[in-house]
């Protein structure tokens, strides 16, 4: 308790330390925007650093502890540094501690005005994005900046500071420095297409070794925000902490009067607010991870990157239990999240930043962009989220793949605006990308729509409205591909769209599911695989049920890569010991898979089996020769 008083009485005369402040001294060159809530807490926001954050800080007399939390390409988890400053003047003083180091670093504190721009740089070769971020003052003079990718070293380097960005009309010239255990050097030139808001161009670097890159990138812009707007972001936040800490309804002023989202409205958080505080004493608030804040979005914002103002951060709260005495954890959230009462659209409403919600009376749920009477079961069927293959064999597939028969439309899943329509450069005769925003931060693709399509940007389309018709490939498979996209800003984050169906897609899905066949199911069965898995692709089979002849009491397929369309196939016996192995091959069958077993273990063995997969069950009957029919056969449950 004494050291409580002692921490407030110190708070209390000390100056505040809310402003803005230019980190010197650091390997990047950021802003640091803080405020100061009542209690000492530090909320705060970095720019010119695109994948870092404050995740906390304290006011400590006159200085202050800040951690700050990042990602990059170098690191499987997020990195963190701590800074450990004193007032020195109207500056802070001190130290970077990362990594058992310690860097003497400076806060200056700035009146400089700026805006900080957010874009995404994507070459195309190595499939690698950027987050990146460019600073310029109220006159449109470069300041700083920087990028930073979460995946990849290969397009130029993990991530730097951005030395120049030059804007000549529509021409843009670039230079990055980075460093690390090998510094690059770095360069971009581009030309910026207003009729497509994007920037296309080609990109070089050198690293310490004097070995140079190059390639090929294409930008856009997701919109900007203002010094101001982030003080303004951070005072709102501040306070809606320090009223829940109050008990004050007050806090409820953060939401805007008409605040809708999902159905939940402002008079709902009323409520909930009220609950807490009657049942919970001693409420404390954590805020951190306030990034990629967005509060303009202009004319020149690329069309799958648009989207309302809006900003990702994190809140936890939690309370003492009136009655128990016990500490519980009442909410927490991390922005941007499209499930349930969102906290990360925002605007302004008599003078402060406050969230909107996504204007929904419903949470999110979506149909599908083909009639169950329009499915082809002449090829696959439908080729699912997750797969490594195809044109996806590193990365997994995005989205859906949906056949359709000879004559079929695309039809619009839900109601919402075409946002964008791109030319898929990649394939012959011309293909459309079609992009539709059904809600704030969602958006529908709908890939390979056949030239031209049905549809032009602006159009307002209900579910069920025509899109235009599918493409078909060279083996005569009428296909397009369907993707949902929940705050993503590229196909790289697109999700699975089977948990977000409403009740009559879920119905017609499982009915089209059944019928589904391809060749990465004996390893990749679901209707969302992982795509994040790395290869070999391995899976193995368990008997549930025997069939009416022997077999195996379990199957183990392995598949080296995405690349690769066979299997080796090991046969177990109920103690787990393999007594078979070898190659599987291809073959016809009165079912959705034929196989033919060829024993590569000096055995000798052939065998044939047909097989019907469905999710985790597999239905097989295995013969010496291939089964004309699927009686009898036994189950096997896939073991993830």
């Amino acid at each position: 308790m004494l050291s409580t008083l002692l921490l407030t009485l110190a708070i209390s005369s000390a100056p505040d330390l809310t402003g803005i402040y230019e980190l010197s001294g650091a390997p990047a060159d950021v802003y640091i925007v803080l405020h100061e809530r009542a209690d000492g807490e530090l909320l705060g926001y970095i720019s010119g650093a695109t994948t870092a954050w404050v995740e906390s800080g304290q006011r400590y007399g006159s200085g202050a502890h800040i951690e700050v939390q990042g990602t990059d390409a170098d690191f499987e988890e997020p990195w963190s540094a701590t800074l450990r400053v004193r007032r020195n003047g109207r500056d802070l003083e001190g130290v970077l501690l990362q990594e058992g180091a310690a860097l003497p670093v400076t806060l200056e504190r700035t009146a400089l005005r700026f805006s900080e721009e957010s874009w995404i740089w994507y070459d195309m070769a190595n499939m690698t994005m950027h987050d990146v971020s460019r600073m310029v003052d109220l006159g449109n003079n470069f300041i700083g900046g920087g990028f930073n990718s979460t995946d990849s070293c290969m397009f130029m380097a993990c991530g730097g500071n951005i030395d120049s960005w030059m804007v000549t009309g529509t021409t843009h010239d670039i230079t990055t420095s980075s460093t690390g255990d090998c510094g690059q050097l770095g360069s971009l030139n581009g030309t910026f297409d207003a009729s497509t808001n994007q920037l296309d161009g080609t990109w070089s670097s050198i690293d310490c070794n004097g070995n140079p890159s190059t390639g090929s990138f294409l930008a856009g812009k997701r919109g900007l925000t203002y010094d101001k707007q982030i003080q303004a972001m951070l005072l709102s936040l501040g306070l809606f902490a320090d009223d829940i800490e109050a008990e004050s309804l007050d806090a409820a002023d953060v939401f805007h009067s008409s605040y809708l989202s999902d159905g939940y409205s402002r008079a709902d958080w009323e409520s909930q607010l009220s609950a807490w505080y009657s049942s919970h004493e001693d409420l404390q608030v954590e805020i951190s991870g306030l990034r990629q804040l967005l509060t303009v979005i202009g004319s020149d914002v690329h069309p799958y990157l648009f989207g309302e103002p809006r900003v990702a951060w994190e809140i936890t709260i939690t309370g003492t239990h009136s009655s128990t005495g016990a500490v519980e954890e009442l909410y927490s959230r991390s922005e941007p999240n499209m499930i349930g009462p969102g906290m990360n659209l925002i605007s302004v409403e008599a003078g402060r930043t406050v969230f909107t919600g996504n204007g929904e009376s419903q949470p999110l749920s979506i149909g599908l962009p083909i009639q169950l009477s329009d499915v082809s079961t002449d090829h696959y069927v439908v080729w699912p989220f997750g797969v490594h293959g195809g044109g996806h064999a590193e990365d997994g597939h995005p989205g859906i793949d949906f056949s359709y028969v000879a004559g079929a439309k695309v039809i619009a899943a839900e109601a919402g605006e075409i946002t964008a329509i791109t030319l898929n450069t990649g394939w012959t005769p011309a293909q459309w990308d079609i992009t539709q925003t059904i809600r704030p931060g969602v958006q529908l693709r709908y890939g390979h729509i056949a030239d031209p399509p049905a549809v032009s940007v602006g159009d307002i389309l209900a579910a069920g409205d025509i899109i235009g018709d599918p493409s078909v490939t060279s083996g005569g498979n009428r296909m397009i591909h369907f993707a949902l996209s929940l705050g993503s800003t590229s196909a790289d984050d697109d999700t699975c769209p089977t948990p977000w169906f409403n009740a009559a897609a879920a119905n017609d899905w499982d009915i089209i599911w059944q019928m589904a066949h391809y060749s990465e199911e004996l390893s990749e069965p679901l209707g969302c695989n992982d795509r994040e898995a790395d290869p070999p692709y391995v899976a193995t089979w368990e008997l549930e049920t025997p069939g009416v002849s022997a077999g195996p009491d379990s199957i183990l397929f392995f598949r080296p890569d995405g690349y690769t369309y066979n299997y080796v196939y090991t046969f177990l016996d109920a103690s787990g010991v393999a007594y078979e192995t070898g190659d599987t091959e291809w073959m016809s069958s009165p079912s959705t898979i034929g196989l033919k077993f060829v024993a590569t273990d000096g055995s000798g063995s052939l065998s044939f089996a047909a097989g019907d997969i469905v999710d985790t069950e597999m239905q097989l009957k295995i013969d010496l020769s291939m089964p004309t029919d699927m009686s009898g056969a036994a189950v096997y449950r896939y073991q993830q």
